[in-house]
């Protein structure tokens, strides 16, 4: 028994100090915050975060919410139709897509960061959206889209977390 104590001891001094972190953290996109609760009337920021990603140069989100319980508001109203803030974590060289269509309830956001901007690692704010609470209810923010891609056009493996906003009276 304390010859496999000292065994697992020096093992664990070993990946220590070869500086082994265990298994990388998978990438991941989520809303934040996550759930909110806001009045009728009032507007709301919600931000679209990824977290522990690599190599990152590229996005094509689409993200879904109740467009009776809340609208989309206009981040750009110097360009027609209403946008979405881009965020500080991936440059927005080449938007093919910003847009929120409140009709639908979907917003579509399809970025590509150029050289010589460095492929973005670690986590940050991609997007953000600024929602007005129309009427009482429940609006789920799921992604129906999340395509991520790597500086060599190969798709990020991410997994999403929805989020939601409760508008009451």
């Amino acid at each position: 028994m304390k010859k496999l104590f000292y065994f697992s001891w020096f093992i664990t001094v070993v990946l220590l100090i070869s500086g082994c972190q265990g298994p990388p953290r998978d990438t991941v996109i989520k809303i934040q915050p996550g759930t909110s609760v806001v009045k009728v009337g009032d507007t709301i920021a919600i931000d679209i975060l990824v977290e522990d990603v690599s190599d990152l140069m590229g996005m094509d989100l689409g993200l879904q919410f109740n467009p009776t319980v809340l609208a989309g508001q206009d981040a750009d109203s110097a360009k027609d139709g209403i946008q979405l803030q881009p965020g500080s974590f991936l440059s927005p060289d080449f938007q093919h897509s910003n847009a929120i269509d409140n009709n639908a309830g979907l917003v579509q956001y399809v970025v590509v960061q150029l050289s010589p901007n460095e492929p973005a690692k670690g986590s940050g704010v991609v997007a953000s959206i600024e929602f007005k609470a129309v009427a009482t209810g429940v609006s789920e923010l799921t992604f129906v889209k999340t395509m991520l891609a790597s500086s060599e056009a190969q798709e990020i493996n991410v997994t999403s977390v929805p989020g939601q906003v409760t508008v009451e009276e």
